[in-house]
Parts: C-alpha cells; sequence; structure tokens
C-alpha cells in the first residue's frame, strides 16, 4: 500500500521530470568545456544587507538540471560560481553567470534523492543568436 506521502513524493518527482525533460535546451560551459541540456526555468528571491545595513532584494534566474547530466569532459562536476549558462531563443542570445548573493551557494538540490539541482544565475550577456546555417 503506498502512503499519501509516498505518493505526493512520487507525484512531485513525475512533475520535476517532466519539467527539465521538456524545458529549453541550453549549453553549460565551464571554460572551453560545454555540455547541451535541457532545464526547468525558476526563479529564487534573496534578501542581501550590505556593509552599511541597507537592504537588497535580489532575484536569480534559476536553470534546473538532472546531476546526473552536467558532465565535462568525461566527468560528472557540480556548478560553480563564474560557470555560464547560454540560452538561446528566437531573437536573443542570453548568457547567464552561475552566481549568489554573497555567503550563499549558487546550487542547491531541489529533491531528496538529490537527481536534480537549482542553479542560480544572473543575466550578464545579451547577444543576437547565432545565424542557423
Amino acid at each position: 500500500m503506498t502512503t499519501p506521502d509516498a505518493a505526493l513524493a512520487a507525484a512531485l518527482t513525475v512533475a520535476a521530470d517532466t519539467l527539465t525533460d521538456t524545458g529549453p535546451s541550453v549549453t553549460y560551459r565551464r571554460l572551453s568545456d560545454s555540455v547541451s541540456l535541457r532545464a526547468a526555468i525558476g526563479r529564487t528571491r534573496w534578501e542581501a544587507t550590505d556593509e552599511n545595513g541597507v537592504v537588497y532584494n535580489i532575484q536569480t534566474r534559476d536553470f534546473i538540471v538532472r546531476e546526473g547530466d552536467l558532465v565535462l569532459s568525461g566527468a560528472k562536476i557540480l556548478p560553480q560560481r563564474g560557470d555560464q549558462i547560454i540560452e538561446t531563443t528566437a531573437t536573443d542570445q542570453l548568457t547567464y553567470t552561475v552566481s549568489a548573493p554573497a555567503g550563499q551557494q549558487p546550487w542547491s538540490y531541489t529533491d531528496s534523492s538529490r537527481t536534480r539541482i537549482r542553479i542560480h544565475t544572473t543575466l550578464t550577456k545579451r547577444e543576437d543568436p547565432p545565424l542557423s546555417p
């Protein structure tokens, strides 16, 4: 017999898999290495305080990816500050840099099984998309 908690967990896993599988194709890049993968899009709102006590509200664009898809040069990796995610739309090529407010980790697992990772980013570059051949 399936408990309500187990049924809810299973339903959430299916929903997360569907979002990740049907999301846009993006390129994850670290230096000269890159990998193409699918990502669900999200956002995180942060509150940060500077050295003068001024409170800032910050919002990151998040890419939720399968942990097993983050492979560069044959090795599984975890996101690092400064890595980039490139998303190409019909009108723009958008470059997002992996980042988070000071003292915060720029990524986190989204599930208890640690199969998906939420990567926090900020938009750092917008250009025309590459021409199709």
